[in-house]
Protein backbone atom coordinates (compact mmCIF):
# COMPACT_ATOMS: atom_id res chain seq x y z
CA UNK A 1 0.00 0.00 0.00
CA UNK A 2 2.52 2.52 -1.23
CA UNK A 3 1.85 6.12 -2.10
CA UNK A 4 4.44 7.84 -4.29
CA UNK A 5 5.47 11.43 -3.81
CA UNK A 6 4.29 12.25 -7.33
CA UNK A 7 0.87 10.77 -6.60
CA UNK A 8 0.56 12.82 -3.42
CA UNK A 9 1.59 15.97 -5.30
CA UNK A 10 -0.93 15.21 -8.06
CA UNK A 11 -3.77 14.88 -5.55
CA UNK A 12 -2.72 18.14 -3.94
CA UNK A 13 -2.74 19.87 -7.31
CA UNK A 14 -6.23 18.55 -8.08
CA UNK A 15 -7.60 19.91 -4.81
CA UNK A 16 -5.83 23.24 -5.20
CA UNK A 17 -7.08 23.66 -8.76
CA UNK A 18 -10.66 22.89 -7.74
CA UNK A 19 -10.43 25.28 -4.79
CA UNK A 20 -9.21 28.18 -6.96
CA UNK A 21 -11.89 27.62 -9.59
CA UNK A 22 -14.76 27.27 -7.12
CA UNK A 23 -13.67 30.15 -4.90
CA UNK A 24 -13.43 32.64 -7.77
CA UNK A 25 -16.58 31.37 -9.45
CA UNK A 26 -18.50 31.86 -6.22
CA UNK A 27 -17.01 35.19 -5.11
CA UNK A 28 -16.45 37.09 -8.37
CA UNK A 29 -19.80 38.69 -9.16
CA UNK A 30 -19.03 39.22 -12.85
CA UNK A 31 -17.98 35.62 -13.39
CA UNK A 32 -20.84 34.33 -11.28
CA UNK A 33 -23.42 36.24 -13.29
CA UNK A 34 -22.23 34.77 -16.59
CA UNK A 35 -21.94 31.24 -15.24
CA UNK A 36 -25.46 31.44 -13.83
CA UNK A 37 -26.78 31.96 -17.35
CA UNK A 38 -25.02 28.74 -18.37
CA UNK A 39 -26.50 26.59 -15.62
CA UNK A 40 -23.94 27.10 -12.88
CA UNK A 41 -25.93 29.09 -10.36
CA UNK A 42 -24.81 29.60 -6.78
CA UNK A 43 -26.70 26.46 -5.79
CA UNK A 44 -24.93 24.46 -8.47
CA UNK A 45 -21.56 25.86 -7.42
CA UNK A 46 -22.37 24.93 -3.82
CA UNK A 47 -22.74 21.38 -5.08
CA UNK A 48 -19.22 21.51 -6.46
CA UNK A 49 -17.94 23.03 -3.24
CA UNK A 50 -19.45 20.15 -1.28
CA UNK A 51 -17.73 17.64 -3.55
CA UNK A 52 -14.43 19.47 -3.08
CA UNK A 53 -14.82 19.52 0.72
CA UNK A 54 -15.74 15.83 0.75
CA UNK A 55 -12.69 14.97 -1.36
CA UNK A 56 -10.46 17.04 0.93
CA UNK A 57 -11.86 15.24 3.95
CA UNK A 58 -11.39 11.79 2.39
CA UNK A 59 -7.82 12.61 1.38
CA UNK A 60 -7.05 13.70 4.95
CA UNK A 61 -8.64 10.51 6.30
CA UNK A 62 -6.63 8.35 3.89
CA UNK A 63 -3.41 10.11 4.87
CA UNK A 64 -4.14 9.63 8.56
CA UNK A 65 -5.12 5.99 7.99
CA UNK A 66 -1.90 5.26 6.17
CA UNK A 67 0.06 6.92 8.97
CA UNK A 68 -1.66 4.77 11.60
CA UNK A 69 -1.06 1.64 9.54
CA UNK A 70 2.65 2.41 9.21
CA UNK A 71 2.89 3.10 12.95
CA UNK A 72 1.15 -0.22 13.67
CA UNK A 73 3.66 -1.94 11.42
CA UNK A 74 6.53 -0.44 13.38
CA UNK A 75 4.95 -1.59 16.66
CA UNK A 76 4.50 -5.10 15.28
CA UNK A 77 8.14 -5.21 14.15
CA UNK A 78 9.35 -4.22 17.62
CA UNK A 79 7.06 -6.77 19.29
CA UNK A 80 8.23 -9.47 16.86
CA UNK A 81 11.85 -8.75 17.71
CA UNK A 82 11.14 -9.08 21.45
CA UNK A 83 9.27 -12.38 20.94
CA UNK A 84 12.00 -13.85 18.76
CA UNK A 85 14.59 -13.10 21.43
CA UNK A 86 12.40 -14.52 24.20
CA UNK A 87 11.61 -17.62 22.13
CA UNK A 88 15.25 -18.27 21.24
CA UNK A 89 16.44 -17.87 24.84
CA UNK A 90 13.87 -20.26 26.30
CA UNK A 91 14.32 -22.73 23.44
CA UNK A 92 18.08 -22.90 24.07
CA UNK A 93 17.58 -23.55 27.77
CA UNK A 94 14.88 -26.17 27.17
CA UNK A 95 16.90 -27.98 24.52
CA UNK A 96 19.90 -28.09 26.84
CA UNK A 97 17.80 -29.46 29.70
CA UNK A 98 15.84 -31.99 27.66
CA UNK A 99 18.36 -32.96 25.01
CA UNK A 100 17.63 -36.62 25.74
CA UNK A 101 13.87 -36.16 26.10
CA UNK A 102 12.36 -35.42 22.68
CA UNK A 103 8.91 -35.96 24.14
CA UNK A 104 9.43 -33.10 26.58
CA UNK A 105 10.62 -30.88 23.76
CA UNK A 106 7.56 -31.88 21.78
CA UNK A 107 5.24 -30.66 24.55
CA UNK A 108 6.91 -27.27 24.25
CA UNK A 109 6.57 -27.21 20.48
CA UNK A 110 10.33 -27.40 20.04
CA UNK A 111 10.45 -30.39 17.71
CA UNK A 112 10.87 -27.96 14.79
CA UNK A 113 13.03 -24.86 14.25
CA UNK A 114 11.57 -21.48 15.17
CA UNK A 115 9.16 -20.31 12.43
CA UNK A 116 9.94 -17.07 10.63
CA UNK A 117 6.53 -15.96 9.37
CA UNK A 118 4.49 -13.90 11.82
CA UNK A 119 1.49 -16.23 12.08
CA UNK A 120 3.42 -19.46 12.69
CA UNK A 121 5.88 -17.62 14.95
CA UNK A 122 3.05 -16.32 17.13
CA UNK A 123 1.48 -19.79 17.37
CA UNK A 124 4.80 -21.39 18.28
CA UNK A 125 5.55 -18.74 20.90
CA UNK A 126 2.10 -19.13 22.43
CA UNK A 127 2.71 -22.88 22.73
CA UNK A 128 6.20 -22.44 24.17
CA UNK A 129 5.14 -19.92 26.80
CA UNK A 130 1.91 -21.68 27.80
CA UNK A 131 3.54 -22.43 31.15
CA UNK A 132 0.24 -23.23 32.85
CA UNK A 133 0.14 -26.51 30.90
CA UNK A 134 3.78 -27.49 31.44
CA UNK A 135 4.30 -31.02 32.82
CA UNK A 136 5.55 -30.85 36.42
CA UNK A 137 9.02 -32.08 35.42
CA UNK A 138 9.35 -29.33 32.81
CA UNK A 139 8.12 -26.60 35.15
CA UNK A 140 10.49 -27.72 37.92
CA UNK A 141 13.53 -27.94 35.66
CA UNK A 142 12.90 -24.56 34.05
CA UNK A 143 12.22 -22.84 37.38
CA UNK A 144 15.71 -23.75 38.59
CA UNK A 145 17.31 -22.38 35.43
CA UNK A 146 15.95 -18.84 35.27
CA UNK A 147 12.37 -19.52 34.24
CA UNK A 148 10.22 -19.34 37.33
CA UNK A 149 6.49 -18.73 36.93
CA UNK A 150 6.86 -14.93 37.34
CA UNK A 151 9.66 -14.87 34.75
CA UNK A 152 7.61 -16.94 32.33
CA UNK A 153 4.64 -14.63 32.88
CA UNK A 154 6.81 -11.63 31.96
CA UNK A 155 7.97 -13.39 28.79
CA UNK A 156 4.44 -14.47 27.92
CA UNK A 157 3.38 -10.82 28.15
CA UNK A 158 5.73 -10.15 25.22
CA UNK A 159 3.90 -12.83 23.21
CA UNK A 160 0.54 -11.29 24.12
CA UNK A 161 1.84 -7.88 23.06
CA UNK A 162 2.96 -9.36 19.73
CA UNK A 163 -0.50 -10.86 19.17
CA UNK A 164 -2.13 -7.51 19.93
CA UNK A 165 0.30 -5.69 17.63
CA UNK A 166 -0.42 -8.06 14.74
CA UNK A 167 -4.15 -7.64 15.29
CA UNK A 168 -3.77 -3.85 15.31
CA UNK A 169 -1.69 -4.00 12.15
CA UNK A 170 -4.31 -6.09 10.38
CA UNK A 171 -7.09 -3.75 11.48
CA UNK A 172 -5.02 -0.75 10.43
CA UNK A 173 -4.44 -2.27 7.00
CA UNK A 174 -8.15 -2.82 6.46
CA UNK A 175 -9.03 0.67 7.69
CA UNK A 176 -6.34 2.28 5.53
CA UNK A 177 -7.42 0.37 2.43
CA UNK A 178 -11.04 1.42 2.91
CA UNK A 179 -9.98 5.04 3.46
CA UNK A 180 -7.94 4.84 0.26
CA UNK A 181 -10.98 3.55 -1.67
CA UNK A 182 -13.12 6.33 -0.20
CA UNK A 183 -10.49 8.88 -1.26
CA UNK A 184 -10.39 7.56 -4.81
CA UNK A 185 -14.17 7.60 -5.11
CA UNK A 186 -14.42 11.18 -3.80
CA UNK A 187 -11.64 12.42 -6.09
CA UNK A 188 -13.16 10.78 -9.16
CA UNK A 189 -16.55 12.33 -8.40
CA UNK A 190 -14.99 15.76 -7.89
CA UNK A 191 -12.89 15.50 -11.06
CA UNK A 192 -15.92 14.60 -13.18
CA UNK A 193 -17.87 17.57 -11.81
CA UNK A 194 -14.94 19.92 -12.33
CA UNK A 195 -14.34 18.67 -15.89
CA UNK A 196 -17.92 19.49 -16.82
CA UNK A 197 -17.67 22.87 -15.07
CA UNK A 198 -14.49 23.82 -16.94
CA UNK A 199 -15.94 22.85 -20.32
CA UNK A 200 -19.02 25.02 -19.74
CA UNK A 201 -16.93 27.86 -18.33
CA UNK A 202 -14.79 27.90 -21.49
CA UNK A 203 -17.93 28.46 -23.52
CA UNK A 204 -19.47 30.98 -21.12
CA UNK A 205 -16.28 33.01 -20.76
CA UNK A 206 -14.75 32.26 -24.13
CA UNK A 207 -14.21 35.94 -24.94
CA UNK A 208 -12.95 36.79 -21.44
CA UNK A 209 -9.54 35.07 -21.06
CA UNK A 210 -8.72 37.01 -17.90
CA UNK A 211 -11.77 35.60 -16.16
CA UNK A 212 -10.90 32.12 -17.36
CA UNK A 213 -7.45 32.57 -15.86
CA UNK A 214 -9.08 33.41 -12.53
CA UNK A 215 -10.72 29.99 -12.70
CA UNK A 216 -7.38 28.38 -13.44
CA UNK A 217 -8.36 27.76 -17.05
CA UNK A 218 -5.67 28.69 -19.55
CA UNK A 219 -6.80 28.90 -23.15
CA UNK A 220 -4.56 28.78 -26.18
CA UNK A 221 -4.37 32.17 -27.84
CA UNK A 222 -4.92 31.79 -31.59
CA UNK A 223 -2.57 33.93 -33.74
CA UNK A 224 -4.14 36.72 -35.75
CA UNK A 225 -4.06 36.64 -39.60
CA UNK A 226 -1.32 39.29 -39.53
CA UNK A 227 0.77 37.16 -37.17
CA UNK A 228 0.32 34.14 -39.41
CA UNK A 229 1.46 36.15 -42.45
CA UNK A 230 4.49 37.38 -40.52
CA UNK A 231 5.45 33.84 -39.54
CA UNK A 232 5.16 32.65 -43.15
CA UNK A 233 7.30 35.55 -44.41
CA UNK A 234 9.95 34.87 -41.76
CA UNK A 235 10.04 31.18 -42.69
CA UNK A 236 10.40 32.08 -46.39
CA UNK A 237 13.25 34.49 -45.61
CA UNK A 238 15.10 31.77 -43.66
CA UNK A 239 14.60 29.35 -46.53
CA UNK A 240 16.02 31.78 -49.10
CA UNK A 241 19.04 32.57 -46.92
CA UNK A 242 19.78 28.87 -46.46
CA UNK A 243 19.44 28.32 -50.20
CA UNK A 244 21.85 31.19 -50.96
CA UNK A 245 24.39 29.87 -48.47
CA UNK A 246 24.30 26.41 -50.05
CA UNK A 247 24.80 27.95 -53.54
CA UNK A 248 27.83 29.89 -52.31
CA UNK A 249 29.40 26.72 -50.93
CA UNK A 250 28.88 24.90 -54.23
CA UNK A 251 30.58 27.71 -56.19
CA UNK A 252 33.52 27.73 -53.81
CA UNK A 253 33.96 23.98 -54.26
Amino acid sequence: MKTSRNQTRNIGNQLKSASVALTNARTDANINAVLTNYGFSTTRLDEGQTLYETATSKVAAATAGRGRYLAAGEDAAKARKAVMRAYQDLARVARALFVDSPGMLGTLGLSQPMPRLNGPLLAAAQTLFNYGDYPAEVATALSTHGYSAPNLAAEKAKVDAFAAALAAQGEGRGTAQQARRNQTEALVTMRKWMAKFRKIAKVALGNRPKDLEKLGIVTLVQPTPAQLRGRRQAAETRRLKKQAAQATLLKAA
